[in-house]
């Protein structure tokens, strides 16, 4: 599984200096899926309410595949397949000497496969994941490397002995929203969703976009902040503020296990605002995301921040 993180490092290039995919759209009449759109979103509690605790990083890569995109989602499941694969590290508020009421460290990789596509004016992603767990990702060595690096203290041998243990779960995903335009530049999106695997949990929120940045474009959510991350650059220049909020029933969490010294907080809530910014040679979205506390002994919700941006010649 280690070769998700490699395959990371190896697009980070691509990812900041890829050719616009403005004329990248396939006819409607190609029948063989193209590449049509690349993204990505790193989150970080650093570039947040600068703290190292809990949801504390996390990189999504996206790569869309698609028949004959026309900058609507098709009624067809399949003719638009994302390939997503994501890292994230979560651990305790003291990574020396934790206390014995705080969460266990996790390291994450995972792997998965979405499908997008509306009927009657409702949006819908599928998806499947196979999400590993534990020392055998590799992240927990990533992480004691970068602090290493930039001077900061890594994980305790002591923290990292006593994270979640290595697993695998596959992990089914489902949204169902619709868009509706408020006047000539605002649009809001309430939607669901349910997950099932790692975590099970059921999500009902919103969306509201000021601004035409990302229209007619395939915004796919971040599992952790909720934020909608851009994978194509073809709609208008300018700027768009983003707000949204949701509320989740969460069952049962492979990172908050029932044997644990720590209980699973059943309800949890996020908000989010947004900057998407499209110019002629690069783009940049920042986002800030509020996250109520997971756990019922954590102390307090914590503020991470999300960033993303590229640069076209």
């Amino acid at each position: 599984m280690r070769f998700l993180l490699a395959l990371a490092l190896l697009c980070m290039p691509q990812l900041l200096f890829a050719q616009s995919s403005d004329d990248a759209s396939p006819s409607a009449n190609t029948a063989k899926r193209e590449l049509v759109g690349f993204g990505w979103l790193f989150t970080d509690d650093l570039i947040g309410d600068d703290h190292d605790r809990w949801q504390t990083s996390s990189l999504n890569l996206s790569w869309v595949l698609a028949r004959g995109w026309n900058g609507e989602l098709p009624e067809a499941i399949g003719d638009v397949i994302e390939i997503r694969a994501y890292t994230q590290m979560i651990s305790p508020e003291d990574l020396v000497n934790p206390s014995p009421t705080d969460r266990q460290y996790a390291g994450i990789l995972s792997l998965g496969a979405y499908t997008h596509f509306q009927r009657q004016k409702a949006q819908y992603t599928l998806g499947a994941e196979l999400v590993a767990v534990g020392p055998q990702t590799g992240v927990d060595n990533l992480q004691t490397e970068f602090h290493k690096l930039i001077g900061s203290t890594p994980p305790s041998q002591a923290v990292l002995d006593d994270q979640i243990p290595n697993n695998f779960y596959p992990t089914a995903v489902a949204e169902i929203g619709r868009e509706w335009d408020w006047g000539r530049s605002a649009r809001i999106r309430p939607f669901a969703s349910v997950r099932a695997g790692d975590e099970t949990l059921a999500r009902v929120g919103f969306d509201l976009t000021i601004g035409q940045v990302g229209r007619s474009e395939l915004l796919v959510r971040d599992k952790i902040t909720g934020q909608r991350y851009r994978t194509m650059r073809s709609g208008p220049k300018g700027v768009s503020g983003i707000f949204g909020l949701d509320a989740a029933y969460v069952a049962d969490s492979a990172y908050i296990p029932n044997s644990g010294s720590v209980s699973l907080k059943h309800e949890r809530y996020r908000a989010r605002l947004g900057l998407n910014w499209e110019a002629r040679h690069g783009t940049l979205f920042y986002g800030v995301t509020y996250l109520s506390e997971e756990f019922n002994q954590q102390p307090e919700a914590q503020v991470v921040g999300s960033l993303n941006f590229k640069i076209s010649f």
